[in-house]
């Protein structure tokens, strides 16, 4: 995975964004370089704990292919392009039993979600965006998940 972010916002115990905007140097956040998705997931870091694994806002600083995934063994690609200022990332970290493709149940991080969207609690901090329309304002954003081999 590779996500071009210079920061996240950091959560609460309550796991709600406390408006605070993090550095993602030397910490399981910092995915500027392809790494692993898996690789710090269960470390003892603070805000892998409070979501058991990846559940976070990234803020984006490129509006093209800002993120990337790699399967190297099928030789599969993803990008994904955002207008949207955030992405959420979210590991699979609290499967339930329900049965997935092949009759299977989903176990933990067995999946990887891509939320594009405002910061999420912007309403509740002043230098994150609101998220709300006045009266006669479109809203528009556009995100593309772009497949491909590498």
């Amino acid at each position: 995975l590779q996500v071009l972010s210079n920061q996240f916002l950091e959560l609460n115990e309550n796991q709600v964004p406390t408006g605070r905007l993090l550095d993602v140097t030397d910490t399981p956040m910092d995915f500027r370089q392809l790494k692993l998705i898996g690789k710090d997931i269960e470390s003892d870091d603070l805000q892998l704990r409070r979501t058991n694994g990846y559940d976070h806002p990234w803020m984006l600083q490129e509006r093209e292919n800002q993120i990337a995934m790699v399967d190297e063994i099928s030789g599969r690609k993803m990008t994904v392009s955002t207008t949207c200022p955030s992405v959420v990332i979210y590991s699979y970290n609290y499967p339930n039993q329900e049965k997935l493709k092949g009759g299977k149940t989903g176990s933990k991080y067995d999946g990887i979600c891509f939320e594009t969207q405002y910061e999420p609690d912007g309403i509740n901090h002043e230098h994150l965006h609101k998220g709300i329309l006045d009266i006669g304002e479109r809203y528009y954003h556009k995100t593309k998940f772009e497949f491909s081999t590498i």
